[in-house]
This record gives C-alpha cells, structure tokens and sequence, in this order.
C-alpha cells in the first residue's frame, strides 16, 4: 500500500512538472538565449577583468611631472622605504597578444604602457580603449565582443589603479631603483625595491632592450 501511494505521488509531481514547464518555443529559445548570455558574462568577467594591485598604502606613492624629458608623469616615493619593499603587481588585462594586435596597429601609443611577457604569447594592458592610461584600469578585452562595455558600466568597481604604469626609466647618469620579477605561471609581474627609497624620490626600473625610446628627450 505505502509503495503504490509513493508510486502515485511520484506520478503526480511528474505530471505537475510537465503542465507546469510546458514551454512554447519561442520561450524555449528565450530562456537558451539567457542562458547563454548569462555564461558568456560570466566568462567574460572571469577572463577579462583587471588584474595587478597595489601592495603598499596608496599614499605611499605620488604621481606627478617626471624627472625624465619626455616621459610625461612620473611615480614617485611619497615616504620612505626600506629595500625588498614590494609596490605591487603590474595593472591591466592578460590578454593574448594576438588578441590585442588591432588596437596597438590603432592606437600605437599604447604599446608604452603595455607589459609584454618573455615568451611573447600574453601581455597585460592597462589601457583604455584608445590606448590611453587614465588613473584607474576598468579591464575589458578589445577583440571580445561587448567586453569593453560591460566592463566600462556593470563591472566597474572592479576597476584597479594603474600608479605602477607610472615608472619610467632613469635618465642618463641615473641607475634603477625598482626590479621586476615576472611570473609566466600565473600571469603576473612584481616590482620590488632594489635598495631604500627616499621621500621624495623618483622610482625607475629597466624597460629592457626592445623598448622604443625614440621619444624620450623629444
């Protein structure tokens, strides 16, 4: 008896579900096209949000006019600070670097703030999508549709301050005062103190040996 009275309300939520989730197919395709826009959200705000942070006190770092002609801003020690100080991890978006040919073709200038990987396959842009640095990297990639606006609106606060990006190479007669360490695994670049820093002083590291100078004195 208690078996047949399972087996009847078995049939009964059964018939419930199918009256209940009888769907036309214009419903159908609804729900799969929601469906596959929320899953393509979540992969874009997965893979193309904003990396890098700041490890120190953001006042302990100013930016303002470089010492460096033609370098434009500058980042500078707000306080002083002992050697093995790690400032952060670059800013941007890990993009791959096929992804984001069009826009340094576009936009060539950004190729200055952009951090290209020792294996060439990933770089991590800061820029916005005209290839300028602004005070914040809201994220987005470029060859992925909507990616950009989505990061631009809804996924604004995940936005990361780009202080780092500031750092420029030394003048001549000057030597480097921040080291960089790059991790091919996860994606990531460190910069760290070479020695103690001053209040007041200006932080350079090397930009490396492919670096376009030509327009640093112009």
């Amino acid at each position: 008896m208690e078996r047949s009275r399972r087996i009847f309300l078995l049939v009964c939520c059964l018939q419930w579900i199918r009256t209940t989730l009888a769907f036309t197919s214009p419903e159908l395709w609804a729900i799969r096209a929601t469906s596959a826009f929320i899953t393509y959200l979540g992969f874009v705000a997965s893979t193309d949000r904003p990396r890098g942070k700041l490890l120190v006190d953001s006042q302990c770092l100013e930016v303002k006019p470089s010492m460096v002609p033609g370098a434009g801003l500058g980042c500078y020690a707000a306080t002083t600070m002992r050697k093995g100080t790690q400032l952060g991890t670059y800013p941007g978006v890990v993009i791959p670097l096929t992804q984001n040919l069009d826009k340094l073709r576009e936009f060539p200038t950004c190729e200055g703030y952009i951090w290209r990987f020792s294996d060439n396959k990933f770089i991590i842009d800061p820029t916005n999508r005209v290839g300028a640095i602004e005070d914040f990297c809201v994220g987005g990639n470029p060859s992925m549709p909507l990616s950009q606006l989505f990061f631009g609106s809804v996924f604004s606060f995940a936005k990361v301050p780009t202080t780092l990006c500031r750092i420029n190479e030394p003048p001549k007669g000057r030597d480097v005062n921040v080291i960089t360490s790059e991790d091919r695994d996860s994606r990531t670049v460190t910069f760290v103190l070479e020695r103690d820093v001053y209040e007041g002083e200006e932080l350079y590291i090397d930009y490396g040996l492919s670096y376009d100078r030509s327009m640093y004195g112009s």
